[in-house]
């Protein structure tokens, strides 16, 4: 991943949280640290001039920062405009590696960050507010093995390499249509037989990856569930999931696991 890291800020509890996450994904990659933030238009200051609250707000980020990680570079940028429609500013992951938001709340209906995700041509990274100990320190990569997302897949692995963790590929399935019409229960060695033909799908799109990237220890996790369950799931022992996007809107599973998952979230465009 090349490009600095680029943390929005806004003041709210989750965008505190994808702050402090962002400094340790900068720190461990060794890139600089831009905070950004959207104000309200207003007609003065000057475009680039912070009024003293919110100059304020990213002057304290920024000095909490420096006192947790003295080496960070860290840099501060202010944008006018309108942040119910423009919550980063026009562009900011053109110059960004990995854009990082916080998750919106329950409350939220989360259509303009799905928008900025879904349109990003860069990694976004949407962090959930409060205080959180995975239980383990895992890399979730949702992933169909029918069709793999190459680029989620590159960072999955990559990310699991730098920080020395395990990578749980999670693969959902379902039985096939004529099963799903069967008045009866499905025969246990039909289901066997289904899930090992998967089993076997998964083992060989991770091949490739598996040769690349040999130190990473890799756990193929088959669930039997809607795939955004099965990841939801998962993400309750995640140290963050990663997902892959194609195109310029979201997937309805990509939707629902951001709206839904208790760690970070990392959305990879296919190009």
């Amino acid at each position: 991943m090349s490009g600095c890291v680029v943390a929005v800020i806004d003041g709210s509890e989750s965008s505190a949280a994808a702050v402090d996450w962002a400094a340790g994904e900068a720190v461990t990659l060794g890139a600089e640290l831009r905070l950004v933030h959207v104000a309200a238009a207003k007609p003065e200051p000057p475009a680039d001039t912070p009024a003293p609250g919110i100059g304020l707000l990213l002057e304290r980020a920024a000095r909490h920062l420096a006192g947790r990680h003295p080496a960070l570079q860290v840099t501060t940028r202010l944008r006018h405009g309108d942040p119910g429609v423009e919550p980063a500013p026009a562009g900011a992951e053109a110059e960004a590696g990995l854009l990082v938001l916080g998750a919106p709340g329950p409350e939220s209906s989360g259509g303009v960050v799905s928008a900025l995700v879904a349109r990003a041509s860069c990694a976004v990274a949407l962090v959930p507010a409060g205080e959180r100990e995975p239980d383990s320190g895992e890399v979730v990569l949702g992933i169909d093995a029918h069709h793999a997302d190459q680029p989620a897949v590159d960072l999955a692995f990559a990310t699991a390499q730098r920080r020395g963790a395990v990578l749980r590929a999670v693969h959902a399935w379902g039985l096939p249509p004529a099963a799903e019409r069967l008045s009866y229960a499905v025969p246990e060695e039909d289901r066997g037989e289904w899930e090992d033909q998967e089993v076997q799908r998964l083992s060989d799109t991770l091949r490739g990856w598996r040769e690349r990237y040999p130190a990473v220890h890799v756990h193929d996790d088959l669930r039997l569930l809607p795939p955004d369950e099965a990841l939801v799931a998962a993400s309750a022992r995640a140290e963050r999931i990663v997902v892959g996007r194609g195109g310029t809107r979201l997937s309805p599973t990509t939707e629902a696991v951001l709206q839904r998952a208790r760690c970070p979230v990392v959305v990879v465009p296919a190009t």
